[in-house]
């Protein structure tokens, strides 16, 4: 009977049934296993699990990935013309990333299945701090203790219980975004290991990207949504501030919405708007401009430009020389009183010096807007102006598309 005992998760009758006698020592239940191998040429994300209750090479296996949701179309609704999207099968679900090797696994066995499914991954003991949402907490710096983003907890630190090293690369994405101080915006604080049952419900990748559900600590704060990549952009949806706040990388473009009622944009280089039917602003309050360059304003359209007040008056103030050219008529009108003061008022004579026009701008990245007054005008996608653009990408066959 040693044959038909299963050791290598493939060689086992598949028509044998767990109760039977050529089966009464196949795998049957649950396992702990460490990971081997996490590598699959089937991209499955099968892995070789030891399994520890037996501990010797032997008990190495293959296992299949289990997912808590996903699947695919019906394999028997394809059609024959391979070209069609209709007549291929859709896959959906959530895809995990397969546990690192070392790691403690919960496998299941079934004594009808020719390879384990892997159920789950074990927590080690001071092993989950960034698990949930990348959170700071007590860090190694300098040889003194302070707070900022960590990762674990070195297994050779037997000194301060919860001091861990200090996370160097989102600290230092901190600083240059301005968020350093910050302890909501810059500086998480969900972590698995926050309190005890946990509030928390958060996913961590390998590389350190985050996305964060958090129902808060007990004092309220942090309660949060947040997903955050490993190099700093962000977007944070606080319930225990009232605000929703989006950041860039480098921290050089934000924009934040609050409870307040404001909506407060920062950009570093430039804020560019371009919309094909009409751009309107309505303020119950003021509307104030300044610009330490200059403003350019330039109307292409047969209405011009044209200015008005209900109430109060209209005031110019100039450091230097006001020029008014107009290539038709110039027409003055008022209802009351003209009142005109210079050192001297020249009439016809000599000629007076023509304005400068608004400086139009060519638009080399653009397809529909060639000219502008605007430095950069965005457009419907594909636009070249963006930064960052791929145009190609690999596949399985080495070629790019």
């Amino acid at each position: 009977m040693a044959g038909h005992i299963r050791h290598s998760g493939v060689h086992v009758s598949d028509r044998g049934k767990p109760n039977s006698q050529l089966n009464i020592n196949t795998l049957a239940g649950i396992y702990i296993g460490v990971v081997l191998n996490n590598t699959d040429s089937l991209y499955t994300g099968r892995i070789t699990v030891r399994l520890i209750d037996f501990g010797s090479k032997d008990s190495e296996t293959i296992c299949l990935l289990s997912t808590p949701f996903g699947g695919h179309s019906k394999i028997s609704d394809s059609g024959q013309d391979i070209t069609k999207e209709g007549e291929a099968p859709v896959s959906y679900g959530m895809w995990p990333q397969p546990p690192e090797i070392g790691t403690n696994v919960v496998v299941a066995f079934t004594g009808g299945l020719e390879q384990g499914i892997v159920m789950g991954s074990l927590i080690s003991k001071d092993r989950n701090h960034m698990m949930g949402g990348r959170a700071s907490g007590p860090a190694w710096k300098d040889g003194d203790i302070k707070i900022g983003p960590v990762v674990e907890k070195n297994p050779h630190d037997d000194t301060d219980p919860d001091a861990k090293p200090v996370d160097t690369h989102l600290l230092n994405i901190l600083v240059e975004q301005g968020l350093n101080l910050d302890y909501v915006r810059g500086h998480s604080q969900s972590s698995a290991r926050r309190e005890s049952p946990s509030k928390v419900f958060g996913i961590t990748t390998r590389d350190g990207h985050v996305f964060t559900l958090d129902d808060g600590d007990a004092t309220g704060a942090s309660k949060n949504i947040r997903l955050r990549t490993k190099n700093g952009a962000q977007i944070l949806l606080d319930d225990s501030k009232g605000f929703i706040f989006v950041t860039t990388q480098n921290g050089d473009a934000w924009i934040e919405m609050n409870n307040e009622g404001h909506i407060d944009v920062y950009s570093k280089s430039g804020i560019n708007v371009h919309t094909e039917g009409d751009y309107n602003v309505h303020a119950k309050g003021s509307i104030n401009m300044e610009a330490e360059m200059g403003v350019n304003i330039k109307s292409s359209g047969d209405n011009g430009i044209k200015l008005e007040t209900s109430i109060g008056g209209i005031d110019v103030h100039s450091a230097l020389d006001i020029k008014i050219e107009s290539q038709a008529s110039y027409h003055l009108l008022v209802a009351g009183n003209q009142i005109i003061q210079g050192a001297r008022i020249d009439m016809n004579g000599p000629g007076p010096e023509s304005a400068t026009k608004t400086t139009v701008q060519n638009q080399t990245t653009n397809t529909s807007v060639i000219k502008s007054a605007a430095s950069r005008v965005p457009e419907k996608h594909p636009w070249l102006g963006v930064a960052g653009v791929e145009e190609k990408t690999p596949n399985s066959k080495g070629r790019t598309a």
